[in-house]
């Protein structure tokens, strides 16, 4: 199977499955355009061919001598997600033996040890307008993420029969999970608010709203845009990600 054939069908897979918007499917492509000649220049053109020797060559040509200079990790790292992704969708077609672990990302500067103080998870928690469904949306999501040790993947996933809001002990359960996962006071007060809100009938919790009113099941870098933009309007200097709220509940 011809690699550079799958392409279209890949960015769709990452569109319905992955929950990817128009502009990371747009960067997904241009960086597996990318890839997909600089393996036509080697000769490598089909699955059948594609080795993780080969994909080993391709981290290095990234890291040495890309477009003629020397890349940072970090921008290596936008050329390697979208591979990791189109690996992985092949090898769920039974296009390729690789997996995803093959293409290892390049190691960025650790943060391990970098929580936020109460004084800025209060300030970051505190809505500055929720009246609109897209903002109670926002408070519900940085409730859930605040008061939960959930990861982003996990909380993009949550459906509404995953959230128990009507037992003694509002929580969220999980299939993945032994445990139920408790929810605070303020993440309860919000989910319900927002529930009554939603007057759709689907089953996501998180979603994002289109011009057409169509309700999509938010990405994970929506996610992160939703965190960003409430950093931003509290004047928080630091860069707010799920991984730090997790962390930083974790310290807690």
């Amino acid at each position: 199977m011809v690699m550079r054939t799958q392409l279209e069908n890949f960015l769709a897979w990452c569109e319905t499955e992955q929950g990817c918007k128009l502009a990371t499917l747009q960067r997904y492509q241009a960086k597996m355009l990318f890839f997909l000649d600089w393996a036509k220049a080697q000769r490598i053109t089909t699955f059948k061919k594609l080795r993780k020797a080969h994909l080993n060559r391709y981290l290095k040509f990234l890291a040495k001598q890309c477009r003629g200079i020397a890349l940072a990790h970090a921008t290596q790292n936008t050329y390697v997600s979208p591979l990791r992704q189109f690996i992985a969708y092949a090898h769920a077609q039974g296009l390729t033996k690789l997996v995803a672990p093959d293409v290892p990302r390049q190691p960025q500067k650790s943060h391990r040890g970098v929580i936020l103080t109460a004084q800025e998870l209060t300030a970051f928690c505190t809505p500055l307008q929720a009246q609109s469904l897209a903002a109670a949306r926002d408070q519900v999501l940085i409730e859930v993420l605040v008061a939960t040790d959930l990861r982003a993947s996990e909380v993009r996933a949550l459906n509404w029969q995953d959230v128990d809001l009507d037992g003694t002990t509002p929580c969220i359960v999980l299939p993945n999970r032994e445990n139920y996962t408790p929810i605070s006071h303020q993440a309860y007060y919000w989910l319900k608010r927002y529930h009554t809100l939603r007057a759709d009938a689907g089953a996501a919790v998180f979603v994002s709203f289109d011009r057409a009113h169509l309700y999509h099941r938010l990405s994970v870098r929506g996610i992160e845009r939703i965190l960003e933009g409430r950093a931003k309007e509290v004047g928080l200097a630091k860069r707010i990600t799920p991984t730090l709220l997790r962390t930083t509940f974790l310290a807690m």
